[in-house]
């Protein structure tokens, strides 16, 4: 016999003795039925956290041709004071966590320890959204490189 809390109409939380899986008193809900319940309980809870919006589809936009970004790229260049001939390469898709959707990978090849730092540009509706140093989540280091002149 074992102690356990009971929850009725009667009486809101009361101390009662369980015995062979029922309740002694008889207006309380059989232990079986409880611990049915707290066992499911947190499938429901699961259930009700998840959500069918992860699976719509996404509404993408075109990638930017390098072409007509190259004055943006430039701009972005100069903001992070890298020296010319540049290289880029891409456009690649941003990671989904990002607020742009594509992302163009540039580096400077004025010296060595230039050519070791890559940046991200960020495009968003095809306009220039940001720059920052590339981190690994954006895939920038595996990419091949072209000369940014050489893009027509």
């Amino acid at each position: 016999m074992g102690s356990a809390v009971v929850f009725s109409a009667r009486y809101l939380i009361a101390p009662a003795r369980v015995w062979e899986g029922r309740w002694c008193r008889r207006d309380s809900i059989p232990a079986t039925a409880l611990m049915r319940l707290l066992k499911v309980l947190p499938y429901f809870v699961l259930a009700a956290c998840s959500t069918v919006m992860d699976d719509l589809p996404q509404a993408t936009e075109p990638a930017p041709y390098l072409s007509t970004v190259s004055s943006d790229l430039k701009k972005a260049a100069g903001t992070e004071q890298m020296a010319e001939p540049l290289e880029v390469a891409g456009p690649i898709a941003a990671n989904p966590a990002s607020s742009a959707p594509w992302i163009i990978c540039m580096r400077s090849v004025a010296s060595e320890r230039a050519r070791r730092l890559v940046y991200s540009v960020f495009f968003k509706n095809g306009k220039y959204d940001s720059v920052r140093l590339s981190v690994i989540v954006d895939g920038c280091e595996a990419q091949t490189f072209t000369l940014l002149s050489d893009i027509k």
